[in-house]
């Protein structure tokens, strides 16, 4: 970068830095290795901004989560709801796949299979398979 030119024009005797300020607009041509350093520049910056508001936020969960004031889920989870669902209420489930499948047009004339019948068991959740589809679990076919 070459040194700034004193002026006497205008408000002060200050450097000119006309030259400078229009490079880094992109109206004047500048180096290929002055362009280079820039980019590195701004990517470095933006990658280090970018970490150290993502650990920031880490950092934070992780005290937030630790701390005592954190708030526990209050009431049932989504598993719980899920099994208390399939133990309690699997006969009207059952009750409304059938419904469903005697509404549904069939082509095809095939022997519709019975479903199998939801006993509720007050000791034991249902197991949910997870990676199956309830019709696989349960044998809705």
């Amino acid at each position: 970068m070459s040194t700034p030119k004193p002026t006497t024009h205008g408000q002060g005797a200050g450097p000119d830095l006309t030259s400078s300020i229009m490079k880094r607009l992109g109206y004047k041509p500048i180096t290929p290795t002055s362009a280079r350093t820039r980019r590195i520049r701004k990517w470095t910056s933006r990658t280090a901004f970018l970490t150290l508001v993502l650990a920031a936020i880490i950092v934070g969960s992780k005290l937030q989560s630790q701390s005592p004031g954190a708030r526990l889920p209050v009431g049932p989870t989504i598993p719980s709801a899920i099994n208390h669902d399939l133990t309690y209420h699997g006969a009207t489930i059952d009750r409304a796949i059938q419904t469903i499948k005697n509404l549904s047009p069939r082509f095809d004339v095939a022997p519709v299979m019975d479903l199998p019948k939801s006993v509720p068991i007050d000791d034991q959740p249902v197991p949910v398979q997870v990676g199956c589809l309830p019709q696989q679990q349960f044998g809705w076919a």
